[in-house]
């Protein structure tokens, strides 16, 4: 397997060369995930509204251990009628489904980037056309989602960490449902597994390189409107993720899987060769001991011979 800094270089290289599709695609994820948040953003009180309730919950913690149960359903009660009651309660959780299900969405989206960086990686012709192409099969990919979310949830509930041992479990079945459509979702989560058995914690260890693009993007979320700075890193550990990918497949081969095969790279055809100056006409009396060109091999030698016996005759 290649190394990491080998892995990083080779996703800018495809970045570069696919510049304004990754940027496009970024762009619509990213406003895509601004819109997800509307309906809770709308649920919510008003800033006059917020600031009571912020300023009433710091006085109940400035009380410490001498807060009595009184201060505590004071404070859910002022709570309540500041969010609008039962009323406002039931638009907060609808509000909070919705935005659910928008994520749900933009993380089918999100699959198009992974589309894009798999061609990009095959030296093959990029085209935005391709960020689209797997919204035929939505509810496939939202059961995909799914499935994932609740198996999950349920190593999470029975180890604790295993939650994120599981999430690396499944990082590569995305790819392998992309590569191979055919492909039912329990057994491309079955071949993750199997695919990344002795590979989690190299995975791990390159998620850990990218620690410095998260820090510069939570100072530019918390300083700045607008995280700009997701529409280069999004795609570029994308493309990284899937060198990653190539090169487990071709190192790590899973029974189900055929061989992951180098793919070609392009190379120029050869010039062609120069033209070959004419040659001169020979004379075909001087080739073959005098002879025709015809007259080759046996028929050559006989007329030789009777040449000779004829110019030995006396006269």
């Amino acid at each position: 397997m290649r190394s990491r800094v080998e892995m990083k270089a080779t996703a800018k290289q495809n970045f570069a060369r696919s510049f304004s599709v990754f940027l496009l695609a970024a762009l619509i994820l990213s406003m895509a995930s601004s819109v997800c948040v509307v309906p809770l953003v709308l649920a919510l009180p008003n800033t006059q509204a917020r600031q009571t309730l912020a300023n009433d919950y710091n006085k109940l913690l400035a009380k410490g251990s001498a807060v009595t149960q009184k201060d505590a359903a004071q404070f859910v009660d002022e709570a309540y009628q500041i969010i609008g009651g039962a009323r406002g309660v039931m638009t907060f959780r609808l509000a909070g489904l919705l935005t659910l299900v928008l994520f749900m969405g933009v993380y089918v989206i999100r699959i198009g980037l992974s589309s894009l960086a798999l061609v990009a990686d095959k030296n093959e012709r990029l085209g935005f056309k391709g960020f689209f192409s797997h919204l035929k099969h939505f509810g496939r990919w939202i059961g995909f989602l799914v499935v994932i979310v609740i198996r999950i949830a349920l190593w999470s509930l029975l180890f604790g960490v295993g939650g994120v041992v599981a999430w690396y479990r499944y990082r590569q079945a995305r790819y392998l449902l992309l590569e191979n459509p055919a492909l039912g979702i329990n057994e491309a989560l079955r071949l993750s597994g199997e695919l990344m058995r002795g590979y989690k914690g190299r995975l791990f260890v390159l998620d850990i390189s990218f620690i410095v693009w998260y820090l510069a993007e939570l100072l530019i979320a918390y300083y700045l409107t607008y995280n700009f700075l997701d529409l280069f890193v999004v795609p570029y550990r994308e493309l990284t993720n899937v060198q990653f990918y190539h090169d487990v497949r071709r190192e790590h081969p899973v029974e189900g899987l055929g061989p992951m095969m180098a793919f070609a790279v392009e190379t120029p055809p050869a010039p062609p060769a120069p033209p070959q100056p004419p040659q001169p006409p020979t004379n075909p009396r001087r080739s073959n001991g005098g002879c025709a060109p015809a007259l080759t091999g046996t028929l050559c030698a006989r007329a030789l011979r009777r040449i000779r016996r004829a110019s030995h005759r006396p006269r």
